[in-house]
């Protein structure tokens, strides 16, 4: 399987997706930029992609793997349970 990977931003004053060099957004918070993400995700695994979702922590540069094909049951729409 291909690997291929989501990053949700926060580019001042809103959240974005980031994925291949295409961008989505801007979303309000960054919970609504994680779904949609993960659900973008979540459909290239259907297709036998190994995809996964980074997202960015707070304003840092830093970043951490929030879901990722395979490995984690939370579906698109679920509560993540993250500060928007």
């Amino acid at each position: 399987m291909s690997q291929d990977h989501y990053l949700v931003v926060f580019r001042d004053p809103h959240w974005e997706v980031s994925h291949r060099g295409n961008v989505e957004g801007p979303f309000r918070s960054r919970d609504d930029a994680l779904q949609a993400a993960i659900a973008a995700a979540a459909e290239d695994g259907q297709n036998g992609i190994d995809a996964e979702v980074r997202v960015q922590e707070d304003q840092s540069r830093e970043f951490r793997t929030a879901w990722k094909v395979g490995q984690n049951e939370l579906s698109p729409g679920a509560d993540t349970n993250e500060p928007g």
